[in-house]
Order: C-alpha cells, then sequence, then structure tokens
C-alpha cells in the first residue's frame, strides 16, 4: 500500500537568496523503517522533465541526500531519511520558471 509522506511546493530557482534551496523546509510525517520513498512530481507542464536534488538542512552546511530526482526516482529510507531532520528540495532544473509540488510516497 502505497502513502504520502511529506509533499512540498517547489519554485523553479532558488529563494530568499539562499544558494540551493527552491521549497520551504519540511519534515517526513512518518517513514517504514525500511524501503524506498518514490518522487512524485505534479502540477507543472514538465512534470516529466524536472529534477532536482534533495537537501538535508544542518546547521553548518547542507547535505545532499540524493541528486538527480525526477518522477519515479526511488530513495533508500535506511541512512538517508531521518524522522525530526528538516530537509527542501533545491537546484531543480526544466521547470519552465514554473512551481511543481514533489511529493514523497512510502511503499
Amino acid at each position: 500500500m502505497s502513502q504520502p509522506v511529506a509533499s512540498v511546493t517547489s519554485s523553479s530557482a532558488a529563494i530568499n537568496g539562499n544558494d540551493n534551496n527552491s521549497s520551504l523546509d519540511f519534515q517526513f510525517l512518518e517513514l517504514p523503517a525500511s524501503g524506498n520513498l518514490t518522487v512524485n512530481i505534479e502540477n507543472n507542464p514538465n512534470a516529466g522533465s524536472i529534477s532536482f536534488t534533495l537537501w538535508q538542512d544542518e546547521s553548518g552546511k547542507d547535505g545532499s541526500v540524493q541528486t538527480g530526482c525526477k518522477n519515479g526516482t526511488t530513495i533508500p529510507i535506511s541512512g538517508n531519511l531521518k524522522m525530526g531532520d528538516d530537509y527542501y528540495i533545491g537546484n531543480p532544473s526544466n521547470a519552465g520558471g514554473q512551481n511543481f509540488v514533489v511529493t514523497f510516497v512510502a511503499g
């Protein structure tokens, strides 16, 4: 059974004078102990062409969790993702100057 565990709206470029982040910070509502999350990109006519990096917001220097995320990309949960940590979408490409919505689905 697939269930969304996070959803966030991203701009097509960096926001608020930041180098990377194109979305506000978000957290995962729940995470299975193992398995993968699947990336779903929606609400943009270029959804099939958009790619981005999933970043973890850390004090000091943020860490890249997964680069080259596209529609259908799977991200391993164990070792990469944690409940209570802040994440954001960054470095998007091919969004055609329009916002898009990223949903992470477990299952």
